[in-house]
């Protein structure tokens, strides 16, 4: 509602008419009703007089006693214009089909509007011809209901109407800033959703179960802090809750409105008693594992492995007491792979980067040491899109890490696929003395994974997962969405919105390096910033490019290439159109085209943290755990 209100002369008249009436403070000429001739000042009317006035002629509409100010054109509370001293037809009222119709002032008189079923912002009601703060009365057809709301968007103080009304009262005058309209009795409200148990703090997983008092009501819920919907995943039994994780959901049911948005935060803390492996002199921490396949596979038939670089830049493998060989070309890594019955952990160097930690089910991959173009030693890593490779029809998964100066980086990934399940939790402090600092990954079983991957993408993301099943869900740039593949240009029609919108308006990015402001001039984005003068360029990307975080997103100076991470993030979350969403996670993912393959695996991974795409990193979604004094990594392997 506008703080400012203009109101008509009429109206105000028609409120100073009311009180003359009330207090009887002018003296009446009685005569009787019939054709009275010139109206005239201080007389006394009565309903259905007749009067002439500049010309016209009049009806009384209501028995008062006239004054100067009061002439019949200026008071139609007062004087219908038309009529021939019998008593005025009452105006009808609009057909069922119709709609509601809303009157300027008292008595359906003045400028009349008919609105059919429907919620009507301000906006709305403006294209309809309907002013802010407006209608005086109402005709509600039978069965039909109107809330009429004080302030834009449905706010402040409703009022109910289920009939017409003459007059809507002093409260009502002039108030309407919105408006919704029900045919028939107003839909009932779902019941909101009930959590079992509460929200709070647990010292171990906990089971959530889901129920809704409205009989037949479904449950939609998400587990990613996003507001759910109609399409969010469907409530079909207990959620495990394993970590931090904050749940929200809702009650749908047809013919009814939906719920209100339920909403419990579950806090997990097991980790006090947890004990780590020795921690050898000269080491900076440990690794060791757990097997929790439960009876899947057995401690023999899962096998590990670890390859990084030392501080000369070699390719090594590391073996379980911590010693670093180099890779020789023409070896494989297959000898230094090691089943966790066959150990308690790795101890790891002060010093270990590029770092890959393997887990493969029932034998050890074979992962070939080749010559790099540059002469050195390169590794041949798995290729989950040659059927020929090796460990193409094997269950496997990796994560990675990094130890650098008393600084550790660790991290699960799905930027390229999902092949088996498992936590990595990390451990702080001294050889001794040490605490949980923080635990990432997924806890829901492999068959559970599958399922809810098919329940929940949309179509052209469902294939991700039968493509090369049972092996592993694969990123949609190894699943059909590179150019001139099935889903080949996914991305087109947003990259060229986008462009489109950039080129008339500022693209406005804060990142460490400072505040740039992009705008397209043809196929490129160019960026200034405060200061510089410097232009920093990013082209405009393909579909396939946003998929892999390459070419046009991986190219130029080291300020562009943090300027593309920043836009490959923003397509895959689809808040490129609006920089004020660009940090904001309850945004991301809410509508298509957007990456629904990363969207799924932080919706199931610990705290909603997962590495689903090349920049997941950015505005810190991504698994990525950075401890400082690190003293030991437990990675819990499921199945």
């Amino acid at each position: 509602m506008n703080a400012l209100k203009k109101k008509s002369l009429t109206k105000s008249l028609t409120l100073i008419v009311m009180l003359v009436l009330l207090c009887n403070l002018f003296t009446a000429i009685p005569v009787s009703a019939a054709d009275r001739g010139a109206w005239a000042p201080n007389t006394a009317y009565a309903v259905s007089d007749t009067v002439t006035y500049s010309g016209s002629t009049y009806t009384c509409r209501q028995a008062h006693t006239s004054l100067v100010g009061w002439e019949p054109s200026n008071v139609p509370a007062l004087w219908e214009q038309g009529g021939s001293g019998t008593t005025p037809t009452p105006t009808p009222t609009p057909p069922t089909t119709n709609g509601v119709t809303f009157y300027a002032d008292i008595n359906y008189g003045g400028t009349a509007i008919t609105l059919g079923v429907g919620n009507y912002t301000l906006s709305q009601l403006n294209e309809k011809g309907i002013p802010n703060d407006w209608m005086s009365s109402l005709k509600v057809p039978d069965g039909w209901t109107v809330e009429v709301y004080e302030n834009d968007n449905f706010g402040g103080t409703k009022w109910t109407y289920t009939s017409s009304s003459s007059w809507v009262g002093t409260d009502v005058n002039d108030q309407m800033s919105s408006v919704k309209i029900i045919s028939g009795t107003p839909a009932q409200t779902v019941a909101t959703p009930i959590f079992s148990p509460a929200e709070g703090t647990y010292t171990s997983s906990v089971s959530v179960t889901l129920s809704c008092t409205t009989s037949g009501a479904t449950i939609r819920y998400t587990t990613d802090g996003s507001i759910p919907t109609a399409s969010s995943a469907q409530y079909t039994g207990a959620i495990s809750v394993t970590g931090t994780k904050t749940i929200k959901a809702i009650a749908i049911k047809s013919g009814m409105t939906n719920s209100a948005v339920a909403s419990a935060a579950y806090t997990i803390n097991t980790s006090s008693s947890t004990s780590l492996i020795p921690l050898n002199s000269g080491k900076q921490m440990t690794i060791q594992f757990n097997n929790n396949t439960n009876g899947a596979y057995s401690s023999s038939q899962i096998y590990v492995n670890i390859i990084g670089k030392n501080r000369n830049g070699q390719f090594c493998a590391i073996s379980p007491d911590g010693t670093m060989t180099p890779c020789v070309s023409g070896q494989n890594a297959s000898p230094y792979f090691y089943s966790l019955s066959s150990f308690n952990g790795f101890q790891i160097p002060t010093y270990v980067s590029s770092g890959r930690l393997y887990i493969s089910m029932g034998s050890p991959l074979n992962i070939p040491f080749n010559t790099a173009a540059d002469g050195t030693v390169g590794i041949a890593y798995p290729n989950i899109e040659n059927p020929s490779d090796s460990s193409y029809n094997k269950y496997f998964d990796w994560a990675e890490f990094a130890v650098v100066n008393g600084e550790v980086w660790i991290n699960t990934t799905q930027v390229d696929m999902f092949g088996v399940p498992y936590t990595i939790e990390l451990f702080t402090g001294s050889s001794t003395n040490y605490s949980s600092f923080a635990k990432v990954g997924i806890t829901e079983s492999r068959a559970s994974i599958f399922s809810a991957f098919q329940n929940e993408v949309p179509a052209e993301f469902k294939s991700l997962a039968t493509v090369q099943a049972p092996y592993r869900i694969v990123a949609p740039i190894h699943g059909g969405f590179r150019t001139g593949q099935a889903n080949g240009t996914y991305f087109n029609s947003y990259i060229n919105s986008i462009w489109s919108q950039y080129s008339t308006s500022d693209f406005v990015l804060a990142v460490p390096q400072g505040t740039f402001t992009g705008r397209v001039s043809g196929t490129q984005m160019n960026f200034t910033r405060p200061g510089d003068a410097a232009i920093y360029r990013v082209n405009k990307p393909t579909s396939e490019e946003v998929w892999g975080g390459a070419g046009a997103l991986a190219t130029g100076n080291e300020i562009e290439k943090v300027l593309q991470a920043q836009i490959c993030a923003a397509f895959h979350r689809h808040v490129m159109g609006n920089a004020a969403n660009l940090n904001n996670p309850s945004t991301y993912y809410q509508t298509g085209p957007a990456d629904y393959f990363s969207k799924f695996f932080h919706a199931h991974s610990l705290n909603a943290k997962a590495y689903g795409f090349c920049y997941d990193d950015v505005n810190d979604q991504s698994s990525t755990i950075h401890g400082i004094s690190p003293r030991g990594a437990i990675i819990n392997i499921g199945w």
